[in-house]
């Protein structure tokens, strides 16, 4: 197609429709229907693109036509004011709400959307993320908080850096107004404990409902009563490196998380029959668990995450019974009886006559045995997820096999196993690995007595040695291995800064001045990405949509001088194109093996679907890669 033809394509044919939320005519609708169609074609009769990278380009401006196109005839643009009111209401008063994006973002799906959002005052329910420093400018935030605050019977906030003695004069605005807080986020100093325990007055949270809780220290922390009296208070994340005398209503929640270095509430969750339902307890200190834990059943416990990175033993699990655990998460690498621990602990807690219904198993030990693992498994039946580190070939046959060798007459081994993440697996594994794909990833009907394996991701240690294995498992790779290498670093660095973007951002004179030199850095870095000739499509990995996407995502107010230089379009630019390119490679539905990360390669069934795991990459459960929850047994560390 010529440029000319290939520009009038893409011209839309009712340009109205861009900027109003009208209804279109029948005869409008056709035409903009009729344009998708033609984009479409354009697409299809190209099939598998050549190594051009003004191909991309023009699938990517396809793709984006046809985009734009679909929303201008979406009914989401046209829906009654009534019902997206009562969609955004729905979201303010979620139970588990997400501080990092906020209800009020539904005002930016089109004007409609934002005319309802204006009218609805719990939208501003939610504030934005502050940071406080010594030297803001806090006057217009000060201006906000006060015209917001009287119109919200409650709201959540995420409030950063504060320090004392002397309290903030902006955290002081949220501090007198205390009764109407729902969800807090609050990271303070320890010298701003006594400060905030004597403005909350103990009892000066009669709304609270979640507490996250972040002590940034490295001493004794001192007391904190401020949450002692929290009649709805039902989940709290308590963080502090070291000891920390914290007063909670323990006795009433039901989700905990403990990131400490010396144990905190820990010993006053533990005790028989505590209603407690999510239990997470990370440390890295051998010496956090001072006092002993007794023998208790947690009769609702359906979530148990234990993650020690330190070589000492510390028993938790051999306490406990716990009747209804559906998600055991264990890192423990310093004990050689984890895996005999856990098999008790399965044992244990099942109900006469029947066996406990775990369905997830994540554990991170020192290597087991041969057969150690499979012997944990034949009390698991029901399990659907399992992930361990350095699984013995004897186990993996075993797994593969589907019938325990030498025990004829027994079920088949985790019979509904979908997914399996191993950690750290050797070479000498990697055969038995893909025995196991060829035996478990069969699928003859309903009437077979197992689950095909959906998915098995590896995870290394370290992007060399995924590099390696890459190689052995025969990965498709590109050609020019300095220009991946260079667009790799690029993209680590566009994921740190996306990262801090996320983590939000104080206001004020020195920020404006850090925003600018921020805002050049970031429009150089865009640009030596939008200037790297994809002349191979094997350059665009899953990681790098991933990293765009997580990107283009971002708020724009997060992100310093986007009004100047228009990161976020130019961001969902490259990425149509990247995206371009990544469908255009052959080895995306017929590889079995793909890189998937950093540090991971990704099996994922052939599934008949001949575009099926291509859009579980670009669009499904596996486009983010790199998450903390996949790399849980290298990054989530205390001191990180």
């Amino acid at each position: 197609m010529n440029p000319h033809s290939f520009e009038k394509l893409l011209v839309h044919p009712v340009p109205r429709l861009l900027s109003v939320n009208d209804e279109p005519t029948a005869e409008e609708k056709a035409l903009v229907l009729a344009a998708i169609s033609r984009a479409k074609d354009e697409i299809n009769s190209k099939g598998r693109l050549s190594k051009c990278c003004e191909d991309y380009k023009h699938a990517g401006a396809l793709q984006r036509f046809i985009r734009e196109g679909c929303s201008m005839i979406s009914s989401i643009r046209r829906l009654p004011v009534e019902l997206i009111r009562e969609i955004i209401i729905y979201t303010v008063h979620d139970p588990y709400p997400d501080l990092d994006n906020p209800p009020y973002l539904l005002g930016h799906v089109c004007r409609l959307w934002r005319l309802a959002a204006l009218s609805i005052p719990l939208l501003h329910s939610i504030l934005p993320r502050l940071r406080l420093q010594k030297y803001d400018d806090t006057s217009a935030f000060s201006q906000h908080l006060l015209q917001v605050m009287p119109t919200v019977p409650f709201y959540s906030f995420q409030l950063s850096n504060i320090s004392g003695p002397d309290i903030h004069p902006v955290a002081n605005l949220y501090f007198r107004t205390s009764e109407r807080w729902k969800h807090a986020f609050i990271t303070a100093d320890a010298s701003a404990l006594k400060p905030i325990s004597t403005r909350l007055v103990r009892s000066n949270v009669p709304m609270l409902e979640s507490l996250r809780l972040h002590i940034a220290t490295s001493r004794y922390a001192g007391p904190c009563y401020a949450f002692e009296n929290a009649p709805c208070l039902r989940t709290a994340e308590i963080e502090c490196p070291t000891l920390f005398l914290l007063r909670l209503p323990w006795k009433q929640l039901t989700k905990y998380k403990e990131r400490s270095g010396r144990a905190i509430g820990i010993p006053f969750i533990i005790y028989n029959g505590n209603p407690i339902e999510h239990l997470t307890y990370i440390t890295a200190q051998p010496d956090s668990l001072l006092v002993h834990i007794s023998k208790a059943t947690l009769p609702r416990l359906t979530h148990l995450d234990i993650r020690l990175y330190h070589h000492s033993s510390i028993s938790i699990l051999p306490q406990l019974t716990l009747p209804s655990l559906q998600e055991l998460r264990v890192r423990h690498p310093g004990t050689t009886r984890l895996f005999q621990n856990i098999t008790n602990l399965v044992i244990r807690s099942g109900t006469a006559g029947s066996r406990l219904n775990l369905r997830r198993l994540a554990i991170y030990a020192k290597p087991p045995k041969p057969l150690e693992l499979t012997h944990l498994l034949l009390r698991t039946p029901y399990l659907v997820e399992l992930e361990c580190n350095d699984i013995p070939s004897e186990d993996l046959a075993q797994i593969a096999k589907l019938i325990v060798y030498r025990l004829p007459g027994q079920r088949p081994l985790v019979p509904r196993l979908c997914k399996l993440t191993i950690y750290s697996p050797s070479a000498s594994t990697f055969d038995s690995i893909n025995k196991l794909i060829d035996n478990r990833s069969k699928y003859d009907g309903p009437q077979l007595d197992h689950s095909p394996l959906e998915v098995i991701r590896l995870v290394f240690a370290d992007a060399p040695t995924c590099e390696e294995a890459s190689s052995i498992f025969d990965v498709a790779r590109p050609s020019n291995q300095r220009i991946y290498e260079d667009l790799s670093n690029l993209l680590t660095e566009l994921d740190v800064l996306t990262a801090s973007y996320k983590s939000g951002r104080h206001q004020g004179l020195l920020q404006a001045l850090s925003d600018w030199r921020a805002g050049r850095k970031l429009d150089s870095l865009l640009s030596a990405l939008e200037s790297i000739k994809i002349d191979d499509p094997r350059l665009i990995e899953v990681r790098a949509l991933s990293i765009l996407k997580k990107f283009w995502l971002l708020d724009s107010c997060k992100i310093p001088q986007e009004s100047k230089y228009h990161f976020i379009r130019r961001a969902h630019s490259l990425l149509d194109v990247w995206t371009a390119a990544f469908r255009s490679q052959p080895n995306v539905n017929s590889n079995r093996w793909i890189r998937h990360g950093l540090r991971s390669l990704l099996h994922l069934r052939a599934r008949g679907d001949e575009d099926g795991r291509e859009r579980d990459l670009i669009d499904g459960e596996y486009k983010f890669v790199d998450e903390p929850a996949l790399f849980w047994p290298y990054e989530d560390h205390p001191d990180t």
